[in-house]
């Protein structure tokens, strides 16, 4: 098991490598977001549900913008949704290729296109967010899990089964965004960074999860905030999607590796 004094050179080291390259305050700015942001209803649950579902490579430039679904969701009720469409995912897809023209193609034949995986989950997921009956419910079960280290990777796996195409990354990536703190997504940057320097045991997004936990205690941080300052390393991604950091993965894995010996 890793040392605690290596996790702490770890999250000073990632503050410190990002903190020299865009500065402190424009870092703090983009960390506060995290720090402060919460989801407050159903609709903004059911919302952000729908948007990591399509956090994959490849997937938003075929759904789009799913602000423009709004009008096919009951302005991203789960509720009425379910109601209306109980689990025909044909049926929402017909509407809205029949009412909405998405940046990809829409073919129903094909079942494993991102937009009938799309359909299939949004379905899914507003039938299991109707097994609570407010946010305060939600809220509640989430904060459940929360015991320990094992029960917090715990919700995204059982998310994974109740929402169809989520995984288990997406699921963590949905919580997160919800401004659960105790969340952050494994993904290629953060698998890479995490691994390569020795801190997790093997690549697999549980280990890289379960790391990013003990990272983030052993700082006193949220999960969150040691997932997104290793994300903007990784990514070189700062202000939007058009405007970026030099990617720093490989500087920050040499840079820091020989201090975690």
């Amino acid at each position: 098991m890793t040392s605690d004094p290596k996790l702490k050179t770890l999250y000073i080291g990632a503050y410190d490598f990002l903190k020299h390259r865009i500065g402190k305050e424009a870092l703090e700015h983009k960390l506060n977001h995290y720090r402060q942001y919460r989801a407050e209803t159903m609709q903004d649950v059911f919302w952000h549900m729908l948007n990591s579902l399509t956090n994959k490579v490849g997937m938003r430039a075929t759904i789009g913008d799913i602000n423009s679904l709004g009008a096919f969701l009951f302005n991203f009720d789960p509720y009425q949704t379910h109601d209306h469409y109980k689990d025909d995912w044909r049926k929402l897809f017909k509407i809205i290729k029949h009412n909405h023209t998405p940046p990809g193609p829409m073919n129903m034949k094909k079942e494993n296109s991102f937009w009938a995986i799309f359909c299939k989950g949004i379905l899914s997921g507003a039938e299991f967010l109707t097994t609570f009956d407010s946010f305060e419910s939600f809220d509640k079960f989430v904060y459940s899990f929360s015991f320990n280290d094992i029960s917090i990777a715990g919700l995204p796996i059982l998310i994974d089964q109740e929402v169809y195409g989520m995984g288990f990354p997406l699921a963590c990536d949905f919580l997160k965004e919800l401004g659960y703190r105790n969340y952050g997504k494994p993904d290629t940057h953060t698998i890479t960074i995490l691994y390569e320097i020795g801190v997790a045991p093997s690549r697999s997004v549980y280990d890289i999860f379960k790391t990013m936990v003990k990272v983030a205690k052993a700082n006193n941080q949220t999960t969150v905030i040691v997932d997104y300052i290793l994300w903007l390393i990784g990514s070189g991604k700062y202000v939007g999607e058009n405007e970026k950091i030099v990617r720093q993965k490989q500087a920050f894995i040499q840079e820091i590796k020989p201090k975690l010996e």
